[in-house]
């Protein structure tokens, strides 16, 4: 799988389970504030997938495996991955 369709599918996979955490709850997909948190926070990530896809994919490839390198940023990911 190239580097482009893992994007999508973690991309993907994020969207719909957010929105099923949003929506399952509420009971009806009418939900028009599930719908505004979806693209409040999905849209500057979807940018961010595309910038780093084009201009730096070795970051990219780092950030799929989820697992840091860097000793430094090990409790900074921790910590992100906790609040989200």
């Amino acid at each position: 799988m190239n580097l482009e369709s893992k994007l999508a599918l973690s991309f993907s996979i994020a969207v719909v389970g957010f929105g099923l955490l949003l929506f399952i709850p509420a009971g009806s997909l009418k939900f028009w504030q599930g719908w505004s948190y979806l693209v409040i926070w999905f849209v500057p990530g979807l940018l961010a997938f595309v910038y780093f896809y084009k201009h730096d994919p070795p970051i990219s490839r780092g950030r799929l495996r989820r697992k840091e390198k860097v000793r430094e940023q090990r409790p900074i990911m921790k910590f992100i991955c906790v609040l989200m």
